[in-house]
């Protein structure tokens, strides 16, 4: 055997043996890795992950660029129907025959990246070990994102988008799509929810205050953009009147006849049949809440039908010199 051919064979023989030696010696795992095992332990855990779903809001598919964008193509005001850039043409016309449009990916894209983010806070701060209002403020900024997000979705594509609301351990490569009255019961209910436990946090005394506490928030959210445009200027419009309002008493009324019930068994209010008063309660916050967001000055109307609604709250209690 020629000394050549010896140093091959020495050379393979040893690249065997370190090849075997590295079957498990290099099959570690990072311990400073971070997983949905090791995270999610600690309230800084929390503000990091509430950091990440506002940074969600900052890619160019959200609001660093083609939010703005896209939705300025399909206003009155676009001209992109005529482009003979077919793509930019076909998004103008509400058509959207390719995918694979460059600015479309990145909104779709981004947008989901921002709900997955929302979903993980929504479904793992819960149960970390923390202040329990600053815990709870973290899921609630999470829940307004993402309903955000999902707002601007089911505008730029209609009701054919998925609905995910859980963090997604093993993601579809085709997840099943929604419809558009779902994605807007959706930010409904999370509203109503976000009233519900602002009405019954630490504090309030008893059912009238929550009740008082309960419209306050709901006035208060009547005065954000985002909310005013979601759920009373084009809640109505896409899904009609009768739809709406019926979406609306599915996640309100609930809670109004709730209150009211603890309110009679309190001795606050009155004996009297709960389902009539509550519907006409429900009917006055509604009208408060279309009296303000169509207001040239929505905070001033805010201000004004909500001493109204006091006092309309007042008048319930069998004390009628409670404010």
């Amino acid at each position: 055997m020629t000394a050549f051919r010896l140093r091959a064979v020495v050379a393979a023989l040893l690249a065997g043996a370190a090849i075997a030696g590295c079957d498990t010696d290099l099959d570690v795992t990072n311990p400073n890795a971070r997983s949905t095992e090791n995270f999610w332990k600690s309230a800084n855990d929390a503000l990091q992950g509430t950091n990440a779903v506002y940074a969600g809001l900052l890619p160019l598919g959200t609001y660093g660029r083609w939010q703005v964008f896209v939705n300025d193509l399909r206003s009155d005001l676009g001209t992109a129907r005529t482009s003979p850039w077919a793509d930019l043409a076909n998004f103008g016309r509400f058509q959207l025959p390719s995918y694979n449009w460059e600015i479309s990916i990145h909104t779709w894209t981004d947008h989901y990246r921002g709900i997955s983010r929302a979903n993980q806070v929504i479904g793992n701060v819960p149960n970390i070990e923390m202040d329990a209002e600053l815990r709870a403020r973290y899921v609630g900024e999470a829940k307004f994102i993402r309903a955000l997000l999902y707002f601007n979705l089911v505008n730029l594509y209609g009701g054919n988008i998925p609905l995910l609301l859980d963090p997604v351990e093993e993601p579809s490569l085709r997840p099943p799509s929604s419809t558009t009255e779902a994605v807007y019961a959706q930010i409904e209910a999370e509203l109503a929810q976000r009233i519900a436990e602002g009405a019954l946090r630490p504090g309030i005394a008893s059912p009238l205050d929550a009740m008082r506490a309960g419209a306050e928030m709901f006035l208060d959210s009547c005065t954000e953009p985002e909310v005013q445009q979601i759920t009373l200027l084009d809640g109505p419009s896409v899904l009609g009147w009768d739809r709406w309002r019926e979406i609306g008493a599915e996640h309100g009324l609930g809670l109004i006849e709730a209150t009211l019930q603890a309110a009679i068994e309190a001795g606050a209010v009155a004996e009297q049949p709960v389902r009539p008063l509550a519907h006409v309660l429900m009917g006055a916050l509604d009208e408060a809440a279309m009296l303000v967001a169509r207001a040239e000055d929505p905070k001033a109307a805010r201000a004004e039908v909500g001493r109204t609604i006091d006092t309309l709250v007042a008048a319930l209690s069998v004390d009628r010199d409670a404010p």
